[in-house]
């Protein structure tokens, strides 16, 4: 579910942190995490809390409850002491210039939810992007915003 979290980030040139700061950005990736969080609650699958990041806090897509909130300075108190400021998945877009996970990673996410019969809009979205960036289109804050018109 984190995952989803990195893959949306990297679509913006800007440090995590950032991104994180962004009352707007949180909304859209707390609605990524929901969609993952609803296909692992399908399955039942326990989801469990990494660096301070609990996603069952943005079930149903809260991003500004007392525990997303919380969540989510947990998670920016994690990558304020990192050393990195912006993903491998950045990295690969922006430096290397490579494909990156998100075929895969993504696909399987949208695949196994499709199974689950829970639908993941803003993962599909994401993962179409993702077709466009690794040709080369520019990241933008506009791509990460833009998953939650696929969600309407």
């Amino acid at each position: 579910l984190l995952g989803t979290v990195y893959f949306a980030t990297a679509m913006v040139d800007a440090d995590v942190v950032d991104i994180l700061d962004d009352a707007d950005a949180r909304r859209v990736l707390s609605g990524l995490v929901a969609e993952g969080l609803a296909v692992a609650e399908a399955l039942g699958v326990a989801v469990e809390p990494v660096d301070g990041f609990d996603p069952r806090s943005l079930r149903g897509g809260e991003s500004e409850s007392a525990a997303a909130r919380a969540t989510w300075d947990a998670h920016r108190a994690y990558w304020r002491r990192g050393v990195a400021a912006r993903t491998g998945i950045w990295r690969d877009l922006a430096i290397r210039r490579r494909r990156t996970e998100a075929g895969p990673i993504l696909g399987a996410l949208a695949a196994t939810a499709e199974r689950a019969g829970r639908p993941v809009p803003r993962v599909r979205a994401m993962l179409a992007r993702y077709t466009e960036l690794e040709a080369g289109t520019p990241r933008d804050r506009a791509h990460l915003l833009a998953l939650d018109r696929a969600a309407v």
